[in-house]
């Protein structure tokens, strides 16, 4: 991702003529790197300069967070010329990038100098590394501590040895895959983005210390780079146990998801560092004979790659609990409310896609489970069709859309009604339910908790709803019939507390003709809490205070039952409005017990 403030056209056909020149020896045989021909790399670069913004990407592996970066344009023998600032950017897609801006460069070649932090602690220090690269041949060259870990051996391959840049890179890589015991990947430049190749691209972290302080960290990589350099690297720095035991303990993943053949290499690590016998045999199974190691009961399966080669592969805990998946396997299993498959690509247990997932649980589906729906992590399928087309689907007619949705999810809780539970009863959805003949069926509440009969005298209550048992059979009543509390003229203007609810006990009537006591519900805006601070006492308004209940009458509080006042409407009739009772007494005279907003009486 090169930007050109040219004409991109113009710009790679300076280039291409600059290399045409012998920047570059595409015809050099890498394949002995002990005698390379050093001398084929002193015919002379001629360029006139050329103007560009370069751009690029860093790999690195977490907590390594870049901070800055400059670009030291290079001449063709390495020397620095000018010192360019790019930018660092981040991006969900790419991870951190860098741009400069437009400049002139002799070659193009550079040496990114960089600085990176590995944590967000205000203490943490910042590490600098360098690498050399040719942006003529990676326009976007990635960025990794490979390409620092062979920067001094490179400056010197070119400066002391006459190697162009190019062949100086691919001998100190292949140098380096040697010094860890690694096969050579033909192909792979450490400043390509073709570093697939996990176990290589973890090795610079792992050697110098992950866990390491961060002047710890640097010298121990300072020290590497130059047994680099004098390609003395050797097991000072490669303790291939603590290797082992750090891949296996916290990176293991990382590789694992990156490729296949990292596995050739670490296995026969493992193999070394563990006491392994060979892997002779696909789903042979080994164990850590190593006393010295912190992963004494780390087990591990003889597996196969595609090209037949067998490696070590170490067992996880889905391993352990279903039997080890190799090549060539297919089971597929449960555990929890997920099921897996050895999946052949991947090498591991990994979840089933939702289809085997549902045969697996359900069963095929055939006329035995035809329109029967399931539900599996929330996803809805359902057996439809006839003959050869009759299949599990996720696509449901969306007449049956919500009936199939509601047995699935029942199913899922509750299984089919069998006979071995036969009556018995569940909740589903607030909703009530019996498994009778093979069929779940809906019943009410009081049959799920009261059963299918009752002693006379025996009382529920279930949630907000009141039961008593009359001549053997549960009958819903009021909350204030189930506590026994009765209204008449005796408690008149009682004023009661039940399940956090207040009630009235007072004469009501309907008309003429209904005319009757009873305990009216006192809402909550009419209850004041007494304070200081409660406003004048108004007509109807209810009022608690340390449990005592009082009634306003005439702008003043009196005890709810009470019977020593005299009603504060005083009339000599009372007109019937809605919500209005009225109590005749022995003078004569009627109580009117209404509302605030009532239009106010007249005589």
């Amino acid at each position: 991702m090169v930007h050109f403030c040219h004409k991109v056209f113009a710009v790679q056909v300076i280039l291409a003529a600059l290399f045409a020149a012998g920047c570059y020896d595409h015809t050099y045989d890498y394949s002995d790197y002990e005698d390379h021909d050093s001398s084929r790399g002193s015919i002379p670069h001629d360029s006139s300069g050329i103007f560009t913004a370069l751009s690029g990407k860093f790999s690195l592996e977490e907590p390594f967070t870049p901070k800055s970066l400059t670009i030291t344009a290079l001449k063709q023998n390495l020397e620095e010329a000018e010192v360019i600032e790019a930018t660092i950017s981040r991006n969900d897609s790419l991870g951190y990038t860098f741009t400069s801006d437009s400049s002139e460069y002799p070659t193009t070649f550079a040496k990114l100098t960089f600085t990176c932090t590995r944590s967000d602690s205000p203490d943490t220090k910042e590490l600098t590394f360098e690498e050399y690269v040719n942006f003529e041949r990676y326009h976007t060259p990635t960025i990794n501590l490979l390409g620092a870990l062979e920067s001094n051996r490179v400056k010197d391959l070119v400066q002391n040895d006459g190697f162009y840049l190019g062949n100086a890179k691919k001998k100190a890589s292949r140098e380096i895959f040697k010094m860890l015991g690694m096969e050579w990947q033909g192909g792979v430049d450490f400043e390509s983005d073709s570093i697939k190749f996990g176990a290589l691209r973890l090795m610079p972290y792992l050697l110098a210390g992950s866990n390491n302080s961060d002047s710890a960290f640097v010298a121990t990589f300072k020290k590497m780079s130059e047994a680099v350099e004098r390609n003395t690297f050797g097991s000072e720095f490669f303790d291939s146990l603590k290797i082992a035991d750090e891949v296996l303990a916290n990176r293991y993943a990382d590789v694992f998801e990156t490729d296949s053949t990292s596995f050739v290499f670490l296995s026969n690590l493992w193999k070394d560092s563990y006491g392994l016998s060979a892997c002779d045999s696909l789903g042979k199974q080994a164990k850590v004979a190593t006393e010295q190691s912190k992963l004494k009961q780390q087990q591990f399966v003889c597996d196969m790659r595609k090209d037949s080669i067998l490696f070590w592969k170490p067992m996880d805990s889905l391993d352990l609990n279903f039997g080890p998946c190799y090549h060539g396997h297919t089971d597929v299993a449960q555990t929890g409310d997920t099921v897996y498959a050895c999946s052949d690509k991947a090498m591991t247990w990994i979840p089933a896609d939702d289809i085997t997932a549902i045969k697996f649980l359900f069963g095929e589906c055939n006329d035995t489970m035809r329109n029967k729906a399931r539900i599996y992590h929330d996803h809805l399928f359902k057996c439809h069709g006839y003959g050869f087309s009759i299949r599990w689907t996720d696509t449901i007619p969306l007449v049956t859309q919500e009936q199939d949705e509601f047995n699935a999810y029942f199913y899922h809780e509750h299984g089919d009604c069998t006979e071995e539970n036969e009556k018995e009863k569940v909740i589903f959805r607030d909703e009530y339910y019996q498994c009778q003949d093979g069929k779940w069926e809906d019943i009410s509440e009081i049959d799920y908790f009261g059963g299918d009969s009752c002693t006379t005298g025996d009382s529920l209550k279930i949630s907000s709803h009141y039961y008593l048992c009359k001549e053997n059979k549960w009958h819903s009543v009021g909350r204030l019939e189930y506590y026994g509390l009765s209204c008449d003229k005796d408690n008149k203007n009682e004023v009661i507390l039940v399940d956090g609810e207040y009630f009235w006990c007072t004469f009501s009537e309907e008309s003429f003709s209904l005319r009757s006591w009873e305990w009216k519900f006192v809402p909550a805006e009419r209850l004041t809490e007494y304070s200081s601070e409660t406003p004048p006492c108004m007509d109807i308004q209810f009022i608690s205070y340390k449990g005592v209940q009082y009634i306003c009458k005439n702008n003043s509080r009196i005890l709810a039952n009470d019977e020593e006042y005299r009603p504060w409407f005083i009339r000599t009739r009372c007109a019937e409005y809605s919500d209005t009772s009225y109590e005749i007494y022995d003078d004569g005279s009627k109580l009117c017990v209404g509302y605030p907003d009532l239009p106010p009486l007249e005589d």
